[in-house]
């Protein structure tokens, strides 16, 4: 929703496949990154990077690799959302069962749905209502929540599995220009 006003796009609509029934862009970009990595022996998370940009040689894959300041807390977001299980009409709604998504910024706390393709007429929820459907004075609007960032420090992993890591280091399993990778992996000290 706050995409919509902060790069001004009137409105964009989501349509999810029929499951079974799908072939898109995703699996042809999965089949090319798995033919590309068959024969090369991977272990870190860059150089995964450099084969999926390497999986398309004339229209290469656009890679961005994250870092902690990418990932943004959405909590507060959420419990200032009063309803997203009912749609206006008090039908309940089920996000399993959507078929099409549709955001507008016109009405940004608002996303209409449809749960069949072939009908013209979404449907919408309302995520400032409460579940009477009543507004609640409490509410806050989406757009002037400030979202911080969900961690400063990476997760770190079990000792356990450092140890076992660092083992495949000194066995040589893992080749040594990777062993600082493994090194400077956060671990917990118990």
């Amino acid at each position: 929703m706050v995409l919509l006003t902060e790069v001004k796009i009137d409105k964009k609509e989501h349509k999810y496949l029929e499951k079974g029934h799908t072939f898109n862009e995703n699996d042809s970009a999965h089949a090319a990154i798995e033919t590309t990595s068959r024969h090369l022996s991977v272990y870190t998370t860059s150089q995964w990077a450099a084969i999926v940009r390497a999986a398309r040689p004339k229209r290469p894959y656009i890679v961005k690799e994250m870092s902690l300041d990418d990932f943004y807390d959405f909590k507060s977001l959420s419990m200032s959302l009063k309803n997203f299980d009912m749609d206006e009409d008090r039908n309940k709604f089920l996000i399993s069962e959507v078929k099409a998504l549709l955001l507008k910024s016109c009405d940004p706390n608002k996303f209409f749905f449809k749960n069949d393709h072939s009908v013209e007429q979404f449907c919408s929820v309302n995520l400032l209502l409460n579940r009477g459907l009543r507004r609640t004075s409490d509410c806050v609007n989406p757009r002037m929540i400030e979202l911080a960032q969900l961690r400063t420090l990476p997760i770190p992993i079990t000792l356990d599995k450092y140890n076992d890591l660092v083992a495949l280091c000194i066995s040589g399993v893992i080749p040594k220009p990777n062993h600082i990778f493994y090194a400077l992996l956060q671990h917990t000290n118990e």
